[in-house]
């Protein structure tokens, strides 16, 4: 009988330390168990389930990438620039702009060494985050428009030499047919900033530019539509409305 209880001993440790293991997940998460570090917005973790969608940016880094920077819009406006991802896929998660996801993650408090060009330029709110878990749940059928960048260095930049042949607003996006020369059809070289202009009017006002982040020698002319999501201008002005000027035209649109 001694020996029986000796060879238990082992058993019933193992037990024991995995049945406490078991007793610190709830759930809570998506339907699935959450460990007891974290809980939610609200709690006193720091770890913060939501779901979003990937869009793309125009300049900026993130760890997420298919040839574009991919930043998480989330569903209730707040956007983040992922810096890291602290848990092991066997395949590497693989995002495209406009996907849906659903993720779990908390604020990167590591280096900004690699993200500081796009942290540098950014004047809107904004969280580097970590990404604990990211799952994608609905596969981009049309590709979302990229965000306008707020760039503190606007008046810097050089206007594209683009002609802006035709514009208009859908919601908060902005959609242009240019015209524009090059060595072949790449509407992906331009990118939309923006600055706040001083106004004493009721609206706030931002002036927008487009810039063309890869110029070409080439004369070949091209013609093509691109469009930009103006959201961000709005979360940063805390305002329900607000103007924007394209620079070089004289069109205005106010959302």
């Amino acid at each position: 009988m001694k020996t029986f209880i000796k060879l238990m001993k082992p058993i019933l440790l193992v037990a024991l330390v995995f049945s406490i293991g078991l007793s610190g997940c709830k759930k809570n998460w998506f339907g699935n168990e959450e460990g007891s570090g974290g809980t939610g917005n609200s709690g006193s973790g720091n770890i913060v389930y939501a779901k979003g969608t990937a869009v793309s940016f125009d300049c900026g880094k993130s760890i997420y990438n298919d040839g574009t920077n991919l930043w998480i819009k989330l569903d209730d406006g707040q956007m983040l620039q992922p810096c890291e991802q602290t848990f092991v896929t066997i395949a590497a998660v693989i995002l495209h702009d406009g996907d849906k996801v659903e993720l779990k993650y908390h604020k990167y408090t590591g280096s900004t060494k690699g993200f500081e060009f796009y942290c540098k330029m950014a004047n809107f709110n904004y969280t580097r985050a970590s990404i604990d878990f990211i799952s994608k749940i609905a596969t981009s059928t049309t590709t979302s428009c990229p965000s306008a960048n707020m760039a503190k260095d606007y008046d810097n930049q050089t206007t594209a030499s683009a002609n802006i042949i035709d514009a208009k607003m859908a919601g908060t996006e902005l959609y242009l047919n240019i015209g524009y020369s090059g060595c072949a059809k790449n509407p992906k070289r331009f990118g939309m900033i923006s600055k706040l202009l001083p106004t004493a009017g009721p609206l706030p006002v931002y002036e927008i530019k487009l810039i063309d982040n890869a110029p070409e020698m080439c004369m070949a002319a091209f013609t093509d539509n691109v469009c930009y999501d103006l959201s961000v201008l709005k979360n940063a002005s805390n305002s329900s409305k607000i103007s924007v000027v394209i620079k070089g035209t004289n069109t205005q649109f106010s959302f």
